[in-house]
């Protein structure tokens, strides 16, 4: 073979390569876009209350229990119930696939299944102010559900709300609960104060993988920007998670709602450097920390006095950095019933830096 020859072949063989490394770029950013992170989360409701005909002018939001129901007379002594969950820890940008309002019926006066309609609320409103003669209005109908005779929990399909709420196409006010069927009945449900069976939104979202590419290095973390606790990702308990610290700043940042009595277990593994782990509670206050040597997996240990909002914080000892590699992550909880330990926690009260 002559030179020109051996020209044309060695600029064949180039062009082929740069070809093929064109398209396994484009295989990974398809694959990356094609693969949604799922992560269903539980909210309970930040304010609950019911507005009762019969009592016009009187706030029952502190009660233990919501009421909805219908008088004898249509509309001689209806019932309504509000409730508000707080969404803001899902990002914008989320897919809702699913969301489930769960509400525990407790007692109920229907002789026969009542229906029991969902609506939006348009206004915002006060859990201490609002009563019959002062509430917002129900806006559009969400959905109309039947409900069994049996006690326990009732839920509605209001996904397509939620996802509207998440996106910002319609603020969130929260939603209300009105008798839909013509015969009278009672439907009393567990209120937030009733603090056992409280209301609950069960969400289930996807969010948009990250598209990484050889040549910008983008860091292989679907939970960015999650660098402080108003940014914290929020997690499903015992699901496994991974993520990556993507520079010697990079700190993450995840909660999780937990409930009095619960034991928290937060593990940290197949590390690709040497990362650290804390635990905070709804106060934002330190309550346990895992600092091994090296690529050894952390764990920290809680019993949760209080319900509320739980942070992990992930970061790099001394900088520790892989934006390349992942470190896998969960939180578990378990047991319902807390015991006064017979002494406070070791760990002192402190913010992160």
């Amino acid at each position: 073979m002559g030179p020109k020859a051996r020209r044309h072949s060695a600029q064949g063989m180039c062009r082929a390569a740069f070809a093929l490394a064109v398209c396994l770029t484009l295989s990974t950013l398809i694959v990356a876009a094609s693969a949604p992170l799922a992560a269903p989360l539980t909210f309970y409701s930040v304010a609950d209350a019911t507005t009762a005909a019969a009592q016009p002018d009187t706030p029952l939001g502190g009660g233990s229990t919501l009421v909805v129901g219908r008088g004898p007379t249509s509309g001689a002594a209806e019932s309504y119930a509000y409730l508000t969950f707080d969404l803001s820890t899902i990002p914008g940008n989320a897919a809702v696939s699913s969301a489930l309002l769960v509400l525990y019926l407790a007692g109920s006066t229907a002789q026969i299944p009542p229906v029991v309609r969902v609506h939006a609320v348009e206004q915002a409103w006060d859990e201490a102010k609002i009563q019959w003669d002062a509430q917002p209005q129900p806006g559009n109908e969400v959905i109309s559900q039947t409900l069994s005779l049996a006690l326990g929990d009732k839920s509605w399909d209001v996904t397509a709300l939620v996802q509207s709420w998440v996106n910002g196409g319609q603020a969130n006010h929260g939603l209300v609960l009105v008798p839909g069927s013509t015969q009278p009945f009672d439907c009393t449900f567990n209120s937030r104060e009733a603090q056992v069976n409280t209301p609950r939104l069960i969400v289930e979202y996807t969010l948009p993988a990250p598209t990484t590419t050889a040549t910008t290095g983008t860091c292989l973390d679907n939970y960015e920007p999650n660098d402080s606790f108003d940014l914290a990702q929020f997690l499903l308990a015992g699901a496994q998670y991974f993520a990556a610290v993507c520079n010697p700043q990079d700190v993450d940042y995840y909660g999780i709602t937990v409930a009095a009595g619960q034991h928290i277990r937060a593990e940290l593994f197949s590390l690709p450097a040497d990362y650290d782990l804390e635990l905070y509670g709804p106060a934002r206050d330190l309550l346990g920390q895992s600092l091994n040597a090296g690529t050894a997996a952390e764990a920290v240990e809680y019993d949760a006095h209080t319900a509320g909002s739980y942070y992990v914080r992930v970061y790099g000892k001394n900088g520790a950095f892989n934006p390349g590699a992942l470190y896998y992550f969960k939180v578990t909880l378990s047991g319902a019933t807390w015991t006064p330990a017979p002494s406070p926690s070791p760990w002192p009260a402190r913010r992160p830096p």
